[in-house]
Order: structure tokens, then sequence, then C-alpha cells
């Protein structure tokens, strides 16, 4: 693996918030830049291996030791220089109202937060936790297979090239040379990057695929090789992705059948035989998970709209009793 000392200043100061496969991955990428100043908000044992041992990514890409990483705590802002120039929001959908009202103190009318997360509703509880001061919440998503080995080393298993989108919000909040400085510091990190024009479609994109993927997955406690052998399952969820997409078009999101064909033709052709997600694998563990903001926000939208959702109300309420009893 390359290894780095992130002691050396840079010219670029990024925030990770969540040191997870999504955070830890992307945010080792962005410290072997010498430009960027990283820094990372960790607790408990994580804190302590990435103080003690630093931050270890073993991936099909690239191997990284991050040594003397630059590491605190979410209640504990002044010990970064601020504010910062990024945020990128790697924690669980339900920790961000939390964690984001202790970092206000690092956010300027310039930061920019990516939330990271999978689902609809991020950025707009980002907004929430930031009550109008500061802070351009710009939607964003990213591509990758990746989970915690252990405290302070990240997996990386699947999709070989990660990759993160972003993209303005509709309202013009980033500009687009922000934006563009953004994207260019991703790419010198060996990012796949790209700024999207249409952001809203892609975030729906994403939530077709991962939201039945990881709701068929925990439901059947299968992965996707084996859901995909077995006709009458796979059938569940090619039938909750169309759900989501009649969900996004009757809320106004420009979305054709074509955008319907290309995630199906991924979970049939380009999925990895043993591929799971972070959903289903909290779910298996008895942890909380993200189900409400991959399944339960799109149902309740669904109700408000009208649009009739039965595969989407079978897994979402088959996993709520489960997931009530891991949030206890």
């Amino acid at each position: 693996p390359r290894s780095f000392d992130q002691t050396s200043k840079r010219t670029m100061r990024f925030l990770v918030v969540g040191v997870g496969g999504v955070g830890g991955y992307f945010g080792a990428c962005l410290a072997t830049d010498r430009n960027n100043d990283v820094y990372f908000v960790a607790r408990g044992e994580t804190l302590k291996t990435l103080q003690t041992v630093g931050l270890r990514v073993d991936s099909i890409k690239q191997d990284i030791h991050l040594r003397n990483v630059q590491v605190t705590t979410a209640n504990a802002p002044s010990t970064v220089p601020g504010p910062v120039d990024c945020i990128l929001v790697a924690v669980k959908t339900w920790q961000i109202p939390t964690v984001i009202d202790e970092l206000r103190p690092l956010v300027s009318r310039n930061t920019v937060l990516l939330p990271l997360q999978n689902g609809i509703t991020a950025p707009t509880v980002i907004k929430k936790a930031l009550q109008g001061r500061n802070g351009i919440v710009t939607p964003a998503l990213c591509k990758i297979i990746s989970f915690i080995e252990r405290s302070g080393h990240i997996r990386h298993t699947g999709v070989p090239d990660p990759s993160i989108t972003f993209g303005d919000d509709g309202t013009g909040s980033c500009p687009d040379v922000l934006l563009q400085s953004l994207a260019s510091r991703f790419a010198a990190a060996g990012i796949a990057v790209s700024v999207s024009n249409n952001i809203q479609v892609e975030l729906w994109e994403k939530l077709m695929l991962v939201g039945p993927w990881g709701g068929v997955g925990a439901v059947t406690r299968s992965k996707m090789g084996d859901i995909r052998a077995t006709p009458e399952t796979f059938s569940l969820l090619l039938a909750a992705q169309k759900e989501l997409y009649e969900i996004a078009v009757a809320s106004g999101v420009k979305m054709t059948e074509k955008n319907l064909q290309k995630i199906a033709l991924i979970v049939k052709e380009k999925t990895p035989h043993h591929g799971d997600t972070s959903m289903q694998r909290d779910i298996l563990a008895g942890r909380p998970s993200e189900l409400e903001a991959w399944l339960g926000d799109p149902v309740r939208l669904a109700r408000d709209l009208g649009v009739p959702v039965p595969t989407l109300n079978f897994l979402y309420h088959s996993l709520l009793p489960q997931e009530k009893r891991a949030s206890l």
C-alpha cells in the first residue's frame, strides 16, 4: 500500500464527517493529495485508532495507509482551523441533525456541504439542521461498495473506480466555478468525479438501485446473486424499482422509462454476485439502519402523492419492527 504523512499544510480544507466505508475511503483519497488539508470527525474506538495507528484502506483500486491523521470529535470543532471549504457528510441520515448542529462553527457562508447518503432527503435534513445560517448544501451521491473491516480499517470491494457526483440543487446557490474547483480537487486525488446538470435524476436513480436491493436483500437475508437466481424474488426487486420511478415522476422529477430500464439493466448484469448494501448489513447485525431514508421516506411521499406502492409498503413494513428494536 501507499503510505502518506498527513502533517503538511494543504490549500483546500476538507472535513470528513463519519469514517465508515464511504467517508473513510474518500477522505483517505483526498488526504493523499498535499494540496488538501483533511480533517476527520470520529468517535469511540475509531477516534483512538486514527490517533494512534492511522487510517488504512484495503482497496481493489489502490491500498492506502494514512499516518498522522488529523482527527477531531463533533463536539470539539475548535480543534479544527475553521471555517472549512468543504464538508463530506458521510454519517447515517438519522445522525445528521446532531452532528451538523455541533459542527456549525466550522461552516461559513461559502462552505460546501456534500451529503453522501443514499436517498433523497439528506440535503433537506442538513439545511434544517443549519437553520438557514451559512453553508451551501449541494446534493451529491457516491458509487462504491465498501465497509468497515474493523476500527480505522476500510475495505473497498466493489465498483472498481469509485466516484462522486454532485450538482446545484436548481436554486443557483452553488456557483459553477465553485463546483468545478471542488471537482478538480477530487480528480487530483484520484477520485472519479462529475458535476451534474440534473442531480435530482441521479439521486433518484441511485435510490432506485440501492433501495430495492437493500430492502429485498434484508427481507430475504440474501445477496444479489441469490436474488437474481430466484425469479420470483428478483421480480419483487424490479417491482420496487418501478414504484420508486413512479414516485419520482409524480413528484416532478424529469425521468423517463429509459432511466428505469437503465437501473434494471444494472441489477441484472452489473451488480456483483456477492454484493449487498449497507442497509441490509446493518439490519442483519441488529444495528440502526437507514431504512427510513431508503424506504420509509419514499413510502410516505407516495402516500402524499397518491401513488400506489404495494411492494415498497411490503418491504418497509416487514423491516420496521426490527428497525424499531435496533433503535431502542
